[in-house]
């Protein structure tokens, strides 16, 4: 079926076709990161194998996702909701397409992490803040903690002036981590959230959706 789907495909699609291609595919909370990944893998990979889209669309395409339900979280009284096998798998696949797309498409992932950081750096420095609204608080931290752990994973394949900047984003993101007490972050953090968080990020590099792009990149190699 996904062999005869991009058949259907005659030109490159362009970012906003990528769109209304995977529009149908996300689940009932109108997420692409399903509780198992698969898309990337099963339709994705075979699609820029094919040449019909390249790996910077999908790479943003997975930013926008993220980021959206960052801020979502952000604007929102809800409890972040993190689990490892669908939105940690769906992290390690950004910080994995990321490796794969050249200097000036890392540094706009970079600028768009930095922004979401600013805004959740406003809400954690806030005077008062966690006593005027401790949900909004909470969740802007665990954001922050989802966001150094894929900016770490990153970090593993940045190597140029980008990785100033990136550095720069660890360091500021590690000194909201540490406003939080240890006994306060096991108790009102999400628990898989924390585990994705403590994992050695250079863990990655032995994921195998890394050597499928590398192959689908460069099929002669």
């Amino acid at each position: 079926m996904i062999i005869k789907l991009i058949q259907l495909f005659e030109t490159p699609l362009t970012d906003k076709q990528l769109q209304d291609t995977l529009q149908p595919l996300r689940d009932r909370h109108g997420k692409l990161h399903h509780s198992t990944p698969w898309i990337l893998e099963s339709l994705l990979i075979p699609m820029i194998e094919m040449k019909v889209i390249d790996v910077a669309q999908v790479s943003r395409t997975w930013l926008e996702e993220l980021i959206a339900q960052w801020r979502s979280i952000l604007d929102s009284d809800d409890s972040l909701y993190f689990k490892i096998e669908g939105d940690g798998a769906f992290t390690d696949e950004l910080a994995i397409l990321v490796a794969h797309i050249n200097t000036t498409d890392q540094a706009h992932v970079i600028s768009e992490l930095w922004k979401i950081f600013n805004s959740l750096a406003r809400t954690i420095r806030k005077p008062f803040s966690a006593q005027i609204s401790w949900s909004s608080y909470i969740n802007a931290y665990n954001v922050n903690l989802w966001l150094y752990a894929l900016s770490c994973r990153i970090s593993f394949f940045v190597h140029c002036d980008e990785s100033q900047q990136l550095k720069g984003l660890l360091e500021q993101s590690e000194s909201l981590i540490e406003r939080l007490s240890d006994s306060d972050r096991e108790n009102f953090t999400n628990q898989d959230l924390l585990k994705y968080f403590r994992r050695e990020p250079d863990q990655i590099k032995c994921n195998n959706i890394l050597n499928t792009v590398d192959t689908a990149i460069n099929p002669c190699q």
